[in-house]
């Protein structure tokens, strides 16, 4: 699970951690 997603994703979440955690729950409804 390499995405370039992933890393913006966890770049953000610095910004907003509830960003990171909709972000994470969005890529992994996107890979299922």
């Amino acid at each position: 699970m390499t995405s370039p997603s992933l890393a913006q994703i966890l770049i953000q979440s610095h910004q907003h951690p509830a960003k990171y955690i909709a972000g994470i729950i969005l890529t992994y409804v996107r890979t299922a």
